[in-house]
């Protein structure tokens, strides 16, 4: 972990990206749903060395009145994306940065300008992307990145709109257009986002409805997913047989062509929607329709009034190995608001991992109880990784529930209570059976990993981002280094 006697403890981390071999670059802005709260506070970005973590350098984003929304590594270089007013509507520009953060003075260019004014619009906190800004994905060759609005309510017809750009390595608009998902939504939820060697892009989009029309007993919303390449839009929607629904889902580049899909499913009777268990399908290249369904259910839940059981679980990353099977991680995770002082309590509870053989079967499902309470949303998360084909999810814990795993009996755990904080991480066997290992301890007191993923820098080499404590502010890079004698 760096040390950065310089860290801010006033803006967290938003994002951590590789910068060239050598550095990293952090984001860090405010920690806020919204954009009002976060325009209160200037993003900086930070530069550390690789090997070291040695603070490098700083720059304060404020020139040319641009909004900044997030920074991505493509095409070898480091690039800061962001929103500008321009006389007919909305820009949505970039400029380069170097590595050590040396320059300050290389101008944002345009990739496109849409109609209409963003300032003073509103951007739905309810979308995926953390802090309700355009986010960026990157094609599995390298050769694409997409940018990605969050949703937009148009004022007159209240239609969702999306922005999507797609570029090559050299930053130069490939196409660019609106998305405007089924305009019997009422909201919309971009679940992930995926762009194939094609120049395709893939949306997974929850649509809810309440319209009397389209609102049923059973459920409210379509798990829907979108190919959108240039002019070309093609919409499919994901249902199941047997009175059950997905619910959260991801979408990943298959190796071989076209893309696999993977998220949790629940029953269509009740409101509660307890997840049931993971489901598995592909889809085609260059098109929408599903390829059959794969389905892992759960282990029972224990009956017990006050064990939430699996509600709230979704599905956090598909991880491939190089056997042609892979990795499930879902975790439970749920935020709760407090109208007293307005603050957020965000918690992260039971995991449950399912790993899977090249035909899709079931090898087993592990259940990890567990509780975090925390006050912002990166602490408590289920980071996982594959190194030589072993799955590694880093999180936090704490001793009394590292205790209590060890008899465990179906039921809830409890939250962190009095026990020493530390951050650890799991490791699977080829039975499901888990070790747990406890990292980033010292002398002078607890320090907790952190973040919404880890972010890949090199080979077997990941960052992650690190707090000197739970629900402390100030954080710092952390540079996660796998070997084969691990």
């Amino acid at each position: 972990m760096s040390r950065d006697d310089d860290a801010d403890d006033k803006r967290l981390p938003l994002k951590i990206v590789a910068a060239g071999p050598e550095h990293v670059i952090m984001l860090r802005g405010a920690n806020a749903a919204g954009v009002s709260a976060y325009q209160t506070v200037t993003p900086k970005l930070t530069s550390y060395s690789l090997d070291r973590l040695n603070h490098v350098g700083e720059e304060e984003l404020t020139g040319e009145d641009v909004f900044v929304e997030t920074v991505e590594y493509f095409g070898g270089k480091v690039v800061v994306i962001g929103t500008a007013d321009r006389e007919d509507g909305t820009a949505i520009a970039w400029r380069e940065v170097d590595p050590k953060l040396a320059r300050k003075d290389l101008p944002y260019k345009d990739l496109g300008v849409f109609p209409g004014k963003e300032k003073g619009r509103w951007r739905s906190a309810y979308s995926s992307s953390w802090q309700s800004k355009y986010s960026t994905k990157v094609s599995a060759d390298g050769r694409y990145m997409l940018i990605v609005s969050p949703e937009f309510r148009d004022k007159e017809s209240n239609l969702a709109l999306f922005k999507l750009v797609l570029v090559d390595t050299d930053m130069n608009p490939v196409w660019g257009r609106m998305l405007v998902p089924d305009n019997r939504s009422d909201m919309t939820e971009i679940q992930d986002v995926a762009v194939d060697d094609d120049g395709s892009a893939y949306l997974i989009i929850q649509e809810r409805f309440s319209s009397p029309e389209v609102k049923n007993k059973e459920i409210n919303f379509d798990l829907a997913l979108y190919r959108v390449k240039g002019e070309e839009v093609q919409r499919g929607v994901m249902n199941f047989d047997g009175g059950v629904h997905p619910r959260t889902a991801v979408i990943r580049q298959a190796p071989k062509g076209g893309m696999v899909i993977a998220g949790t499913y629940a029953s269509t009777q009740g409101k509660d929607w307890y997840a049931l268990g993971n489901f598995l399908t592909k889809v085609a290249p260059g098109g929408v329709s599903f390829e059959g369904v794969k389905t892992y259910e759960f282990p029972p839940e224990k009956e017990d009034k006050k064990y939430k059981g699996y509600s709230w679980m979704t599905i956090v990353d598909l991880h491939p190995r190089t056997d042609g099977g892979a990795f499930i991680v879902n975790d439970r995770a749920w935020s709760e608001g407090h109208a007293s002082d307005g603050n957020v309590d965000w918690h992260h509870g039971d995991a449950m991992i399912v790993s899977i053989d090249q035909n899709g079967e079931e090898n087993w499902i592990t259940h990890i109880p567990r509780h975090t309470e925390a006050g912002n949303r990166v602490t408590g998360t289920m980071m996982p990784a594959v190194f030589s084909d072993k799955l590694y999810v880093f999180t936090i814990d704490d001793e009394n529930q590292k205790e209590k795993r060890k008899d465990h009996d179906g039921g809830s755990i409890g939250k962190f209570a009095g026990g020493r904080m530390f951050s650890a991480y799991f490791v699977f066997d080829e039975n499901g059976k888990y070790r747990e290992k406890t990292i980033l301890t010292s002398d002078k007191g607890n320090r907790a990993i952190q973040g919404t993923r880890l972010e890949p820098v090199g080979d077997g080499v990941y960052m992650a981002l690190g707090s000197t404590g739970h629900n402390k502010k100030k954080s710092y890079p952390v540079k996660v280094s796998f070997s084969l004698e691990e």
